[in-house]
């Protein structure tokens, strides 16, 4: 036996009490229109997510200079021919990244924004002696123009880096 539904925005109105989101109601037909809502196809909808999203491999070598390394949080955004990617905040778990003299290779995905011309970092500043001193920047194996300074010494700090 089916229930009369009831759009309310982008919500269903089951009887008189219940509001769910329409998207829980895949295949559902309105007993008072025969109208089928959309279909909630995981597998379909997993393969457009899929196609909007890009795998990267980038990978940071901190320099070897005193006080060289940082325990600040640091994120970073694609620019590309199509637009620029949401934040994104890198880390090895269970590993110490960003420390003297040490190479951080992070995999991370982001929204496919074509053909990359840039990126952009932000460091919080977080932590004693926040600073960062980066030797150098490769993102999927292109290697990228590093700040030339104590990235995040003090405090929140953005930058936008280009291909060499």
């Amino acid at each position: 036996m089916r229930k009369k539904l009831s759009m309310l925005g982008s919500s269903l109105l089951l009887g008189s009490s219940l509001l769910l989101p329409a998207s829980v109601f895949a295949e559902t037909v309105d007993a008072t229109s025969n109208n089928t809502l959309p279909s909630n196809n995981i597998e379909t909808n997993q393969s457009n997510l899929k196609a909007a999203f890009k795998d990267h491999l980038i990978t940071f070598v901190t320099s070897n200079e005193a006080d060289a390394g940082t325990d600040s949080l640091i994120w970073i955004s694609i620019i590309g021919s199509n637009g620029k990617s949401s934040e994104i905040l890198l880390n090895n778990y269970n590993i110490d990244n960003f420390e003297r003299g040490k190479t951080d290779v992070i995999n991370f995905s982001s929204e496919d924004v074509g053909q990359v011309q840039a990126i952009a970092l932000k460091s919080d500043g977080s932590g004693w002696k926040s600073g960062w001193l980066i030797s150098k920047i490769t993102l999927d194996g292109k290697q990228f123009n590093v700040p030339g300074r104590f990235f995040g010494e003090n405090g929140l700090d953005n930058v936008v880096l280009f291909p060499k």
